[in-house]
């Protein structure tokens, strides 16, 4: 890591390729474009991240001592670190190419999903039937592999998601919301470790951080989490602007019938309309009524 800060204080851009100075108007503009998050989601994946990262960081911190509980020696146990990010450089490599296939492209976001949840379920197995360094073994490379796994499939998850137009703004945040995971995940698998004495549960809290992970992100698909436009919730703009039923019915009516004024200004009077354009108007606002 020490080696990554001096590359950073080192890094230079090339001359070539120096951005153009910005006007005095273009520098007050913020370099995230915060608008992604009216984007339910957006915001569901935010916060798997966040579980995601939670659950993944005390993994690789408690394993070490919870094999030298068990009766392994240190060498060996660190040795399974050691496994585990090879079979994390494997699982990169690997989902990155599968994630390019035609039959994948608009599956990516299931192989994410499938991801966490495996790993989840890896960490449960390690807490409940791991006793031997075999079983653990095993454990390293499955983890490893879909960890892995998931940490590629990301920038393409969020490039489906909102385009490449939104792409830096919606990686950073990403990672931001990352970064608190890996912030918390630690202490508080520490915490439970004190509590409870086992370092079985911290592999509990683990595992039920990503399972809850791979269930949050689902719900940026559930139309009864995200009915609403969240851009007009968070815009009292957009909200003034939109034509009100009355108003929108009213219009449409008009242009069927090549006319004006069939309705009267006040809400539900008609003064010369059919029985069946009155039925529409009345279905057409109570649906409008809902959304």
């Amino acid at each position: 890591m020490l080696n990554l800060c001096v590359c950073g204080a080192l890094y230079r851009s090339p001359p070539a390729l120096e951005p153009p100075p910005r006007s005095e108007e273009g520098s007050k503009n913020s370099h995230l474009d915060f608008s992604v998050f009216t984007n339910c989601a957006f915001v569901c994946f935010c916060i798997s991240s966040m579980l995601t990262t939670m659950g993944h960081s005390p993994s690789s911190i408690m394993l070490v001592p919870l094999v030298q509980e068990n009766g392994e020696s240190p060498t060996r146990s660190a040795f399974l670190i050691s496994i585990m990010g090879v079979s994390d450089i494997v699982g990169r490599l690997f989902f990155g190419f599968i994630s390019d296939l035609s039959f994948i492209l608009g599956r990516r976001k299931y192989l994410y999903i499938a991801s966490i949840l495996i790993s989840g379920v890896a960490n449960f197995f390690c807490a409940t039937v791991a006793t031997t360094y075999e079983h653990y073994l095993l454990y390293v490379i499955v983890f490893g592999l879909f960890a892995g796994s998931y940490n590629a499939l990301t920038p393409v998850i969020l490039v489906d998601m909102l385009g490449i137009s939104k792409f830096h703004s919606s990686i950073g945040l990403t990672l931001f919301f990352q970064g608190v995971g890996f912030l918390i995940g630690p202490p508080a698998a520490g915490l439970i470790k004190d509590i409870t004495g086992s370092y079985e549960t911290t592999f509990y809290f683990s595992g039920a951080s990503m399972i809850l992970a791979a269930v949050v992100i689902n719900l940026g698909d559930c139309p009864s989490a995200c009915s609403r436009d969240i851009t007009d919730t968070l815009s009292p703009t957009a909200v003034a602007d939109r034509p009100s039923s009355h108003e929108a019915v009213q219009e449409i009516i008009s242009i069927e019938q090549g006319t004006s004024g069939l309705v009267n200004p006040a809400f539900g009077h008609f003064e010369s309309m059919s029985s069946e354009h009155s039925n529409r108007y009345r279905e057409d606002s109570v649906y409008s009524t809902h959304l």
